[in-house]
């Protein structure tokens, strides 16, 4: 869900979002539980990078949920649901009646053909492609720091980040020209 200049809520991009998210994270080849393609990344326990994806118009019963948590604890993680609301309209209810809570409600960053617009680069910004596996550390270890992720960067990270590259996902970053510093990646 996305806020349009005039601050009014934008849920065209949505499905287009949850069908893109579940592309770049091969759900169809992950483990699920009822509607959910669970997501695990062995390398490290982080919630940002573990939990379940929810097919378009999920409505799980309390059975199912049962199954979602044991799963999660199965693979000591913290149970976590990613969507957008509006593609599962009753999955939050869902939740919240059996505890769990609402984490965060992050705005995206989407942009459709109604809202698109040139955006310059910063003065002293290039936004490129990480080329190497030592872009890809110094992507990791800046992206590490500003999510708080326990677990330090190393090979095994460049690692896991080459796969979903070779997956089709896909990476950028800004570099400061003046130092050659990552500032922000994505």
């Amino acid at each position: 869900m996305t806020r349009d200049s005039e601050g009014a809520v934008d849920t065209e991009a949505d499905p287009a979002v949850m069908a893109f998210i579940r592309s770049t994270r091969n759900a169809p080849v992950l483990p699920r539980v009822g509607p959910f393609a669970l997501l695990f990344t062995e390398q490290t326990r982080l919630r940002f990078l573990n939990y379940a994806i929810p097919d378009d118009g999920a409505d799980p019963d309390d059975s199912v949920l049962d199954s979602l948590v044991a799963a999660f604890r199965a693979a000591d993680r913290t149970p976590r649901v990613e969507f957008l609301p509006s593609v599962a309209p009753a999955l939050e209810s869902r939740l919240t009646a059996r505890g769990w809570t609402v984490e965060d409600r992050l705005p995206l960053m989407t942009c459709t053909p109604r809202t698109v617009r040139d955006v310059q680069t910063p003065d002293g910004i290039v936004i490129e492609s990480p080329s190497d596996d030592l872009s890809l550390l110094e992507m990791a270890r800046l992206q590490h720091d500003i999510f708080g992720d326990p677990e330090p960067a190393d090979d095994r990270t460049v690692t896991r980040l080459r796969g979903s590259l070779s997956n089709g996902g896909r990476a950028l970053i800004g570099r400061e020209t003046e130092t050659d510093t990552i500032v922000g990646a994505a």
